[in-house]
């Protein structure tokens, strides 16, 4: 079973017009992994944008560049999975206004939303309100606070 997540990165001065450049991941996208790899690995604007222009991921790695043979199939030890890449998908980017996003994220199949907004990362997830019988977005949080947290109780390293 996965754990469906969206990556993106947040650009735009205007409060009206943010835009949001994300990529789909199909493995791991639980806070415990894939939290903790973009806080370890992918923690500047950068590095975020050179994994975002990879397009969709099947999984999240501590590298995006391979240095040698790789394949969908036969991947490098910790680098990261690419659809258009590594399997010659399609390569798909979603570029959209910040408020689209936010609405079109709880019609999809994602349940978890890492956002990297002014030089720090966000989290929220997607759970369903059994009460408002709809899928629900949570607030954005600090991802950094809570890999910290995760890792003082001991759940992650």
């Amino acid at each position: 079973m996965s754990t469906r997540s969206r990556i993106g990165i947040v650009f735009g001065t205007n409060k009206n017009e943010l835009k949001v450049k994300s990529i789909y991941c199909h493995w791991d996208g639980y806070v415990e992994y894939n939290g903790k790899m973009l806080i370890d690995y992918y923690n500047n604007n950068a590095r975020t944008e050179e994994l975002i222009n990879l397009g969709d991921i099947s999984s999240l790695r501590k590298k995006i560049s391979t240095s040698g043979e790789h394949s969908f199939d036969n991947p490098q030890e910790d680098v990261t999975i690419a659809y258009h890449r590594d399997r010659g998908e399609e390569k798909r980017i979603n570029e959209e206004y910040l408020t689209n996003f936010l609405e079109n994220i709880v019609e999809s199949d994602i349940e978890f939303v890492y956002l990297r907004f002014r030089d720090e990362w966000l989290y929220a997830t997607v759970d369903y309100d059994y009460i408002q019988e709809k899928y629900v977005l949570s607030a954005f949080r600090p991802l950094e606070y809570k890999v910290q947290e995760l890792k003082k109780r001991g759940v992650i390293e």
